[in-house]
């Protein structure tokens, strides 16, 4: 336990002491106390320490008392007491104004006293308070314990902790939603919400902040109410805790299921219906399908190999999806599936799949935007396939949300939202195995994929640029930030390369598809 060096000065001798210079640091706490008998004994100072001393070091050069004061407050030291009459009759003027500089307290210790007569007085009430707090500590946890073992929730826990401190508390997720609340009796209407500033207290989870606990005290917080808060935060630690294994094992259950479902693992449309319901979820009606996945991770898992960032991202993912599509679309069912969130949105086979698809990319647009905010400096990029009206066709909506996914990130760049139905012709090239989309790029863009590697990397992004602005030659170059001449020369430069006329519309669309098959080879899956 610990007390200030002004409530010091109401125990045991030091009742008699007098403040010489630093009063400002009266609330400096003490939780030891320490003898300077040596020069050098200010070495040995960790922090929090009244020192004491009868100042015989000092006796030839008082002065040097300055540079003492100065390093006890450097390092933490509660106060300096010193013993007058036998070595030193007072302090010089420029340690006081040191002192009073630093607010760092310099009392006058009675003359007639033992060291022993200050040491057992302090400790016998720092023990003593020690002794309360770790008894209260022990109560508080056990009545914490018991209120978990009922299994309510977070609610009542709440409740006990504003009882007891007797002050409002909230309790907030991650992502600043409140997830309970409670009043002290007679305070505030039960449903109305804690107003004015609060002390925030962080709630941690292994690798991570799970929340924070608010506590709304209209006076100070006593060292009980630490110990009360504290014991609290472990409480609601472990209610994080237990709720997250549930949901760990309920995950697991879902992606199972569904990982069947796009296996094709199931002999009927009747046993995937049944199988759903356990879950709550309604496949008679027609889906769309999501995926999201944060956009280059895997070279950010590379530059830094942190996995746990990146399963902590994927997390976070996971639960911004539910959050933003409980809210939109409650219906919608929200999974993990691998490095991506797998979204299947579900709507009446008599709504409209165009009025569904609003809806659906109305929700993702929100996500990302969401994800970009929260997860800054990391991005997401979405794909929504098209509508059907059979659960069964999960395989190919996955498949459709999939390509629309690599193909948007590849042509739109990071944070985008891709619909397959608006691909257009593009969604032949998605249709294309591997080795037909490497040997078009080949035969198009093979003397510019030759090239050395920083050439390459120049010529390259000035094709894509100046092809993705319908070879317009001025707005290549306002987008490239470049004179127009510096453009005209590397298009000059790349048609020498290519041996291509890239006035002539054709070849335009050629090399065009070629850079959309390049791009998918990069965003598909081997």
């Amino acid at each position: 336990m610990a007390i200030t060096v002004r409530e010091a000065l109401t125990i045991g001798p030091l009742v008699h002491s007098a403040v010489l210079a630093g009063s400002s640091g009266l609330d400096r706490v003490i939780k030891t106390v320490t003898v300077l008998e040596a020069p050098d004994s200010y070495e040995w100072i960790k922090g929090n320490e009244l020192a004491l001393t009868i100042g015989y070091m000092y006796k030839d050069k008082p002065e040097l008392l300055a540079p003492l004061v100065e390093e006890l407050a450097r390092r933490g030291a509660a106060a300096l007491g010193i013993k007058f009459k036998r070595y030193l009759s007072d302090v010089p003027q420029a340690v006081r104004e040191k002192a009073d500089r630093l607010g760092f307290p310099v009392l006058t210790i009675p003359y007639d006293c033992g060291w022993i007569d200050i040491l057992k007085p302090l400790y016998h009430y720092l023990l003593d308070e020690e002794t309360k707090r770790r008894y209260h500590a022990q109560q508080v946890n056990a009545h914490f314990i018991e209120i978990l073992l009922k299994n309510k929730g977070l609610t009542p826990l709440l409740q006990s902790l504003s009882e007891m401190i007797m002050s409002p508390v909230a309790v907030f997720d991650a992502y600043h939603e409140e997830l309970a609340r409670a009043f002290p009796p007679g305070r505030t209407p039960r449903g109305a919400p804690p107003e004015g500033p609060g002390l925030t207290y962080p709630i941690f989870l292994p690798k991570a902040k799970a929340g924070y606990l608010i506590v709304y005290a209209a006076g100070p917080i006593t060292p009980l109410d630490t110990v009360t808060i504290n014991q609290a935060l472990t409480a609601i630690a472990l209610e994080f805790l237990k709720e997250q294994a549930i949901r760990e094992v309920e995950r697991r259950y879902e992606n199972q299921f569904l990982t069947d479902l796009l296996n094709g693992n199931f002999d009927s449309k009747e046993v995937v219906l049944r199988r759903a319901q356990v879950f709550g979820w309604n496949f008679a009606w027609g889906h769309i399908a999501v995926l999201v996945e944060i956009d280059q991770f895997n070279e950010y898992l590379l530059e830094h190999g942190n996995a746990d960032v990146y399963r902590m991202r994927r997390d976070q993912l996971l639960e911004l999806a539910k959050k933003e599509f409980s809210r939109r679309l409650p219906q919608a069912v929200v999974s993990d599936h691998g490095n991506r969130v797998l979204i299947i949105t579900l709507g009446p086979t008599e709504t409209a799949s165009s009025k569904l698809k609003a809806q659906v990319a109305e929700a993702v647009t929100g996500l990302v935007a969401e994800v970009a905010r929260v997860l800054t400096p990391f991005t997401a990029s979405a794909g929504l396939s098209a509508y059907y009206r059979e659960i069964t066709d999960l395989r190919c909506s996955y498949t459709e949300a999939k390509e629309a996914l690599a193909f948007g990130r590849a042509f739109k760049g990071p944070g985008s939202v891709t619909c397959f139905d608006d691909l257009g012709v593009y969604r032949l090239l998605c249709n294309q195995s591997r080795e037909r989309l490497a040997a078009f790029a080949r035969q198009y863009l093979g003397p510019l994929l030759e090239c050395q590697a920083k050439q390459k990397a120049n010529l390259l992004e000035t094709l894509r640029t100046y092809l993705r602005h319908g070879g317009n030659i001025s707005a290549a170059a306002e987008a490239m930030y470049l004179h127009r001449r510096t453009l005209q020369y590397r298009l000059r430069k790349i048609q020498g390369i290519l041996q291509v006329d890239l006035a002539d519309p054709v070849n335009r669309l050629n090399l065009s598809v070629a850079f959309m098959a390049l791009a998918l080879l990069d965003g598909k899956e081997a």
